[in-house]
């Protein structure tokens, strides 16, 4: 019973939840690394005219909004500076949640969706598309398409573009990775396991015990939400939503760095514009924040107040923020990499506190059920 309980009940949901945490890794990684490749502009496009037909002109990426729909699964995407196509038959798209503002708790009702573009259903010309791939030329039109080594992102949104990246960063992640597309199936069946195994204990002679264990374990996937077990159960979700924002911030404050600067202090975009990273003061904050720069919260806040790290491009003796959607404009109230570490390891703190507040309250409400079933099975 031990045996079935353990892969049923944990093995099987973590094997999910490793699969979802890698999922939503990948998609934060690949909106960070889509930073290095360059923006499809007219010009650009038109230095690849003389591509061959079929052939590859690179690896694009483009803002744009939705002009047209064709029964062939291929969209048109326009801009101020040029239409293209995209073939998004067989491609995954996400769609970010509407109205998300970056100082709203994080709930699972604002996690990205991700499903086949076939099951989109109808959008409104002017919805806002951002697509990372490979572009081809095909008969003298530029359309992206994916590729074995570059298959086509998509993200669906609504809202400033320039904000595109830190909402994304903010809300790429599952609300509780246990509950996934395996926790289900895997709780039902290991509990009628635990039923057939009642069943069966109860016609041996002198293994109550073993009836009362099984019932006991069978109704383990429901048994935190009653009293008093209930009481740790609402302590974990508080736990754990605290080490998942925390988790959220640690990518945030290394958004500057994943996107642009790498391990140093200037950069060029692939625009050609120029990101820097500055260490300024308080005093400085407020002309910082009225060119445009976004501050940053931490839950965290380091001994040294004053430092604060500014991030965009240099203007006018000062910085503003850049004209490149991704990379974002930003004042993070010190180190990044320093906020980084401390978050995660916070993060982790948070996460195992809370494990072990929900496997008390798993275990008081067990035993008082295995308790009460010996008045029922002797």
């Amino acid at each position: 019973m031990l045996a079935i309980g353990a892969v049923f009940f944990f093995l099987v949901p973590a094997i999910g939840a490793f699969s979802i945490r890698r999922k939503w890794r990948s998609f934060r990684s690949r909106l960070t690394s889509s930073a290095a490749s360059p923006v499809a502009t007219y010009r650009r496009l038109r230095s690849g005219e003389g591509t061959t037909d079929q052939a590859a002109i690179g690896v694009f990426r483009f803002f744009g909004m939705l002009e047209a729909i064709l029964e062939n699964d291929t969209v048109w995407i326009r801009d101020e500076d040029v239409s293209l196509s995209a073939e998004l038959n067989d491609v995954k798209v996400y769609l970010l949640a509407t109205g998300v503002a970056l100082s709203e708790p994080l709930d699972d009702e604002k996690t990205p969706v991700n499903i086949p573009w076939s099951k989109v259903g109808s959008l409104i010309e002017g919805t806002k598309v951002f697509i990372h791939g490979t572009l081809f030329t095909d008969a003298g039109r530029a359309v992206f398409r994916s590729s074995p080594a570059t298959p086509l992102f998509v993200i669906l949104f609504d809202g400033d573009e320039h904000d595109l990246s830190r909402r994304a960063i903010w809300t790429g992640r599952q609300r509780n990775e246990y509950w996934n597309h395996l926790t289900p199936a895997s709780l039902a069946v290991g509990s009628l396991a635990m039923i057939v195994a009642a069943y069966v204990a109860l016609n041996v002679p002198g293994f109550g015990y073993v009836a009362r264990a099984a019932v006991t374990m069978g109704l383990a996937p429901v048994l935190p939400l009653f009293p008093p077990g209930v009481a740790f159960f609402f302590l974990y979700r508080k736990l754990w939503r605290d080490g998942r924002v925390l988790r959220a911030e640690r990518d945030l404050v290394m958004l500057p760095i994943a996107t642009a600067l790498g391990d140093h202090d200037t950069a060029s975009l692939p625009g050609g514009e120029q990101y820097v990273s500055r260490v300024v003061s308080r005093e400085e904050l407020d002309g910082l924040v009225a060119s445009g720069l976004a501050i940053q919260d931490v839950t965290i806040r380091p001994r040294d107040d004053e430092r604060w790290y500014a991030f965009g491009r240099p203007a006018d003796g000062g910085i503003a923020p850049p004209g490149d959607p991704i990379v974002p404009g930003v004042l993070i109230p010190g180190e990044p990499r320093r906020l980084s570490v401390e978050c995660a390891r916070r993060a982790r703190s948070y996460e195992i506190a809370a494990l072990l507040v929900f496997f008390a309250g798993l275990v008081t409400n067990m035993a008082l059920v295995f308790f009460l079933l010996g008045y029922v099975v002797p």
